[in-house]
């Protein structure tokens, strides 16, 4: 599951090969800051590299959406923000209330943890369940991606909920290797081929140019 600690490990480097280059366009990217102890002028830098650079979005916490708004305002670069930490097994009532918020405060994007106990349990219908009540919030309103963490699940187990999270409304896909595991290219191009929009989180910094010719819409990567 997505924790403030991984996060942590995200920012900094220490898991997953998480620390990126630019191995891709500008147009694949969200240029990511979630580090807990982020402060104003960092993100004010994050919103000015993304401007400069024509970067597709920013992934920042909740809490500078609404600076996000200010900043951004007249470019095309997109606010995303990560809802239901510090783990994708709270409440649905619980992410459809920060999922709220977030679009009040001008969130283009949310991305939103999909309960992994049940995903790693096989149980389907219990993340599909869980994320349709989550993301009534968003429609109409934002796009809304689900964020599913590859570690110890299995292709088969993964394409299930993948479809599932499409079926109820998820405008994409974000396969997440921050907690461990790796994102499989294979696994990137046979969703793509059946119509899913995917992103990588956390992927290897060398694989990245991987993912892109294997289809992948976005990539998650940490900003420098």
């Amino acid at each position: 599951m997505i924790t403030q600690e991984v996060l942590r490990q995200m920012e900094s480097g220490q898991d997953s090969g998480s620390v990126p280059g630019r191995a891709v366009s500008a147009d694949k990217l969200l240029l990511s800051d979630m580090r807990p102890g982020a402060k104003v002028t960092d993100m004010k830098r994050l919103f000015d590299q993304a401007k400069r650079e024509g970067s597709y979005g920013v992934c920042i916490p909740q809490w500078f959406v609404s600076l996000a708004k200010e900043n951004l305002y007249g470019s095309q670069t997109k606010i995303v923000t990560i809802v239901g930490l510090p783990g994708g097994t709270n409440s649905p009532m619980a992410k459809y209330a920060e999922i709220k918020q977030a679009v009040a405060a001008g969130a283009d994007m949310v991305l939103v943890p999909v309960n992994m106990d049940k995903c790693r349990a096989g149980d389907i219908k219990g993340v599909q369940k869980d994320l349709a009540e989550s993301l009534t919030a968003s429609k109409g309103k934002a796009e809304a991606a689900a964020v599913i963490e590859v570690k110890d699940v299995d292709d088969r187990t993964m394409t299930e909920a993948v479809e599932s999270c499409a079926a109820v409304g998820a405008k994409a896909v974000m396969l997440s290797a921050v907690a461990g595991g790796s994102v499989k290219a294979d696994l990137v191009r046979d969703l793509k081929a059946k119509g899913v929009s995917v992103g990588v989180i956390g992927g290897a910094t060398d694989r990245q140019a991987e993912y892109k010719r294997a289809g992948a819409d976005w990539l998650v990567v940490r900003n420098r």
